[in-house]
């Protein structure tokens, strides 16, 4: 089952872009997963015509202007896929395609190029927001490690583009003879997310206290910083999740600090 709006017309809004080419399926993806979108973006337009698919990596422009691009795509194509991979859903910009193409009743097909818990979660365990989205949607795997399996799990996924784009029946195409499936078998190291060993300290309860009892404007920096910490590693910037952490830190140290300093000069003028 997919997520349908209105379901597609008999002629669905295309655009074009810089090989005008029209798009009909837009593929959402995060940056850890972008080798496996490219060679889904291939599949799919091997099964129904050069650039019925577009990703990211199409855009003619770069910058801000890219979110304008994406915006445009997604408003054009009829069908939009998740390409949901490990911190997808920690992701800002793909939950704002999401939600962007739930707004214009695109039909919307999950597809899991890891193994993950379904519904989806966060990276700290808590529900998505996206979990309301996918809601009643039977996602595709697209995550096995043996040849075979993959296999038939990306003709389902080919089947059911096929069905939402109202295409006719076709016989079931051959991977290996266009495309290999070493980027579904084989992440490459560059796409790794590092997630070895546990997140860095969050200092959640020390910001609070700095919050609350200490200084308010420190308090609040440091809780933005700690509240950072998941997200980044959740996505496999173990770097930026340790700069969160230090930054954590030494915001509720200056709020202690200008606590103490604060304490000491009002009993300075009472005694005076």
């Amino acid at each position: 089952m997919m997520a349908t709006g209105p379901g597609p017309a008999s002629d669905p809004p295309q655009i074009d872009f810089k090989d005008g080419k029209p798009y009909k399926v837009f593929i959402s993806f995060n940056f850890n997963a972008q080798d496996r979108a490219e060679n889904l973006k291939k599949l799919i337009d091997e099964a129904f015509g050069p650039g019925t698919c577009w990703i990211c990596t199409d855009a003619i422009c770069g910058g801000q202007n890219i979110r304008h691009e994406i915006a445009l795509a997604i408003k054009k194509a009829p069908v939009f896929i998740s390409a949901i991979s490990l911190g997808y859903t920690d992701s800002k910009e793909c939950q704002s395609e999401v939600n962007l193409a739930r707004e214009l009743n695109k039909i919307i097909i999950p597809i899991l190029l890891d193994k993950l818990e379904w519904p989806l979660k966060e990276s700290g365990g808590e529900m998505s927001g996206l979990a309301t989205i996918y809601a009643g949607i039977l996602y595709k795997p697209a995550s096995s490690t043996d040849r075979e399996e993959l296999e038939q799990e990306i003709q389902h996924v080919i089947d059911t583009v096929r069905e939402a784009l109202g295409s006719p029946a076709a016989e079931p195409i051959s991977l290996d003879s266009h495309i290999s499936l070493d980027a579904f078998l084989t992440v490459p190291e560059s796409q790794k997310i590092d997630r070895e060993g546990e997140p860095p300290a969050d200092h959640l309860v020390l910001s609070v206290f700095v919050l609350l009892c200490c200084c308010l404007v420190c308090g609040i920096v440091a809780l933005f910083h700690s509240k950072r910490i998941r997200t980044k590693w959740a996505a496999g910037d173990r770097n930026g999740a340790l700069e969160e952490s230090k930054k954590a830190k030494q915001w509720s140290i200056i709020g202690l600090i200008v606590s103490v300093s604060t304490s000491r000069e009002e009993d300075q003028d009472t005694k005076r």
